[in-house]
């Protein structure tokens, strides 16, 4: 019998060993498939029935019979809701995957953001994470590839993907919204040559979830070709994220190293700290310079316990 469970094996497609390895590297409800009484099994969202929901099932799908549709909804004083959702807790996974991949339609509005995050993490710590960000409508299905990035020789033990629509300076465009379906892990793509094509702008993006408990998402962007007062960014540059509490106290450096053109996310634990207000600075030297620095930009984050 056991012969027998071999050779079934052998015959089954090879994408699926790529993209589970015992089972540990599911991703919950990949195909946005499972909907038991109207609400998305496997996944966290921003809905609070009956007052609003704005993550919801739609027959607009890439594959299968549904998708998931998220849209920023009116929050009653003109500013807009936006949809997120997670795989809250984490789900288990055992290897350095590569890159996840999925299919997507946008319709953004006013410099509004697509993004999907994974954070890798090992025994409650950040390990790694993975970034897409979708900036153009899109009224097709397209791909998107979220590369991988691992900040020690570690293996995480769980991810979580988290993913919405944020606003280019502020709250997202009421109406907004994006569709995506069919989720798996995959091969990564060649991101040098598509840095190469044109310029990266330097950005600090809000973290994800916010509030937060304990654990949560900063992606952040280090410019390419054409730097802030005419400096030359195809190279390196030094790079350091910080967090401060409200008294201005250093409590954590998440990232302090040079760093290649890209886009990058790192993750913060926030369990040794105490609930309450942080303010968390990205700060850029060109080239790895130490004289001056091109780009400064410092955003609030809430941890509630």
């Amino acid at each position: 019998m056991r012969h027998a469970h071999r050779l079934l094996a052998l015959l089954l497609p090879a994408a699926i060993f790529c993209l589970n390895t015992g089972n540990a590297q599911t991703i919950p409800n990949a195909g946005f498939e499972d909907w038991p009484n109207g609400i998305l099994s496997g996944w966290d969202t921003s809905n609070s029935p009956p007052t609003f929901s704005n993550v919801t099932k739609s027959t607009d799908a890439h594959s299968g019979s549904s998708a998931l549709l998220g849209t920023v909804i009116d929050g009653g004083l003109g500013f807009g809701i936006t949809p997120t959702l997670s795989t809250e807790p984490a789900f288990a996974v055992n290897s350095r995957l590569a890159a996840l991949h999925g299919w997507y339609k946008t319709s953004l509005s006013g410099g509004d953001i697509f993004y999907v995050v994974v954070a890798f993490e090992k025994a409650g710590v950040g390990v790694g994470g993975a970034t897409a960000a979708i900036t153009a409508s899109s009224t097709v299905y397209k791909e998107f590839v979220a590369n991988s990035f691992f900040t020690a020789g570690d293996i995480p033990d769980s991810a979580i993907i988290t993913m919405y629509i944020v606003g280019a300076a502020g709250f997202p465009k009421i109406g907004s919204s994006f569709l995506v379906d069919d989720l798996s892990w995959g091969a990564a793509t060649d991101v040098k040559t598509a840095q190469s094509t044109s310029p990266l702008e330097f950005r600090l993006d809000q973290n994800y979830p916010n509030p937060f408990n304990p654990v949560t998402t900063i992606g952040y962007r280090v410019p390419g070709a054409q730097m802030g007062g005419g400096v030359s960014g195809t190279g390196s540059s030094l790079v350091r994220l910080s967090v401060y509490d409200l008294l201005g106290r250093e409590v954590a450096v998440l990232v302090n190293e040079k760093l290649a053109p890209g886009s990058y996310s790192t993750t913060w634990n926030a369990t040794a700290v105490s609930s309450g207000t942080y303010y968390y600075r990205l700060t850029i030297s060109p080239d790895g310079g130490s004289q001056s620095t091109s780009f400064v930009q410092t955003r609030m984050m809430t941890l509630m316990r």
